[in-house]
């Protein structure tokens, strides 16, 4: 069946595209895949990454409403899941043509557990830290050059212009 696309800054993507703690867990498991093999690499990316947990402000502006927030991550999803079967977009259908998008805000280090273990099956969206809405584009700028992945690969730091391709 013919589904949409989606661009960042004219780069196709299928699935979903992220900042954040997404990204800190590839670069993390990325390391660990040179020392390790199979699913333990990403569970030790995985702890790494709760480990140093970070927090970025990020310039989140959708066409209707622009917002200055600190976030854990923002995902934006054509497609529902990350990281070999995580729900960061539940409610992404990849033929309605808009994209849906995540913003996790600051979150504790105990809360991120919970957050986690709520996120992997898609049930995080009625927590009070987590923002879900969808929009036709997108544009998410940090002063810091938040590092950005597409369908789970990194492709380097800039404003960040996305829109879904129907």
């Amino acid at each position: 069946r013919a589904i949409d696309a989606a661009s960042v800054n004219g780069e196709i993507f299928i699935n979903v595209a992220g900042f954040g703690f997404d990204v800190d867990v590839l670069e993390m498991t990325r390391y660990y895949k040179g020392k390790i093999r199979g699913r333990m690499a990403y569970i030790l990316g995985l702890l790494h990454a709760l480990l140093r947990l970070r927090v970025h402000r990020v310039r989140v502006h959708d066409g209707t409403s622009c917002t200055e927030e600190e976030v854990l991550l923002v995902a934006v999803g054509n497609g529902r899941f990350i990281g070999g079967g995580m729900q960061v977009t539940p409610l992404a259908d990849p033929t309605y043509g808009l994209l849906d998008i995540c913003v996790v805000n600051r979150v504790r280090r105990f809360g991120v557990l919970r957050f986690l273990l709520r996120f992997i099956n898609g049930r995080h969206l009625d927590m009070d830290f987590v923002r879900y809405y969808q929009a036709e584009q997108l544009e998410v700028d940090a002063a810091d050059g938040l590092a950005l992945q597409m369908d789970g690969d990194i492709c380097g730091r800039m404003l960040a212009a996305l829109r879904v391709l129907p």
